[in-house]
């Protein structure tokens, strides 16, 4: 046991003995120097390769943007050697990297910044929202993509003019510098409706005009009212609706040109009628419908941001008199007349119910023919929603 202890005792003092091995520094076999360490995309640099290598043969040079990436072949052949690297090959504005390839093995790189060259026209904007409320309650932004040639963005910094003429007011001018490769400009509504232009421009760059509408608010509320009306089931007919003079909260006529929607509903069944406002005040006529129904109708604005009032309108049948005479072939009902005395409309659906079977026809000048049915004891005729029991008398 003793002897163990002694032999690990041992070689944990040769595993401390202090390394003798001499680590030698590594040296680059190959070093090269730019003309410039900033340029201008689309300009042109000089590069110098010290070969300490001695090395005799091909190489190539890896060029490398975020964008690209570009090669030139070229021969070491000299201790020292001058490579152009022409404008076409360093367009892409950003940190660029540059790379000597020897065996396809990296020897040597350099970073290389290119900034972008001047703004060309156009230049792109973009704006929105295009409609904002008046009296400052909402905003729009003007952003400038302003780019060089090549499609690089502006360099950070670039000065550009921003100029706008609000409703009824001189022209407006201060500058926008780019930041993040944007610039931008935030405008408030002011408070008059109407239309803000806007534009950018930069030395001999510019973009095209811009515009947004400030328009009125909404209505505070809405009022709908019966103009005229026939209450009868009569499709011929229309009834008309209008609405008070629409005013927003601050007491001004919202602009012509809103639209208002009148929605008319009955039962399941829901159509909606659009209108647009001339000094506020929207009209609308809308056909009566075929059968009697009660409908009720209403106006909203902004889809259904303000709701009106709601009124009920009650149509009656418009089917004062039906005769009818049945002959050995058929049953003729007619003439069939209007509230006014009147034949009813032509295509009005009329109804021929034998023992819970029906049989549809339209009438004609007033009048419609059946089939004559071998069973006359439980034969009614309905139309417009009057019915009416067919006896063989």
């Amino acid at each position: 046991m003793r002897k163990r202890f002694c032999y690990i005792i041992f070689l944990f003092c040769l595993a401390c003995q202090p390394n003798d091995t001499i680590v030698s520094k590594v040296t680059e076999s190959f070093v090269f120097k730019l003309s410039a360490d900033q340029i201008i995309a689309g300009e042109g640099i000089t590069l110098q390769i010290l070969n300490k290598e001695k090395y005799n043969g091909k190489a190539k040079l890896l060029i490398e943007s975020g964008l690209s990436i570009r090669y030139i072949d070229l021969t070491i052949d000299k201790n020292s050697v001058d490579i152009d690297v022409n404008a076409d090959q360093l367009i892409d504005a950003g940190v660029v990297n540059i790379m000597l390839l020897v065996g396809g093995e990296i020897k040597y790189q350099k970073e290389l910044t290119v900034l972008a060259s001047d703004i060309v026209n156009p230049i792109e904007l973009f704006t929105g929202p295009s409609t904002i409320w008046v009296n400052d309650i909402q905003k729009s932004m003007l952003v400038a993509l302003a780019k060089d040639q090549y499609g690089n963005a502006a360099q950070e910094g670039e000065q550009i003019s921003f100029k706008s003429r609000y409703p009824n007011s001189a022209e407006a001018e201060s500058i926008i510098e780019v930041k993040n490769q944007l610039a931008y400009k935030i405008v408030d509504s002011d408070f008059e409706s109407g239309k803000i232009l806007m534009g950018i421009s930069e030395d001999r760059s510019s973009g095209k005009e811009q515009r947004v509408d400030v328009v009125q608010l909404w209505p505070e509320e809405i009022k709908i009212q019966l103009v005229e009306l026939l209450p009868y089931a009569d499709s011929r007919q229309f009834y008309k609706l209008n609405t008070s003079v629409l005013r927003d909260v601050n007491g001004d006529i919202i602009p012509d040109g809103t639209m208002v929607e009148f929605i008319s509903h009955f039962k399941k069944r829901k159509a909606a009628y659009k209108s647009y406002t001339i000094d506020g005040v929207a009209n609308v006529y809308i056909r009566n419908p075929s059968f009697p129904s009660l409908w009720n109708v209403y106006a909203q604005v902004g889809g259904n941001v303000v709701k009106s009032n709601t009124i009920k309108l009650d149509f009656k049948s418009n089917v004062k008199d039906l005769s009818y005479k049945i002959t050995d072939r058929e049953i003729i009902v007619g003439p069939i007349t209007s509230y006014i005395g009147q034949y009813i409309p032509d295509g009005t659906r009329v109804y021929l119910f034998v023992n819970k079977e029906r049989v549809r026809e339209e009438s004609e000048d007033g009048f419609v023919r059946f089939e004559r049915p071998d069973d006359l004891s439980n034969v009614i005729i309905r139309v417009a929603g009057e019915t009416y029991t067919v006896t063989d008398d």
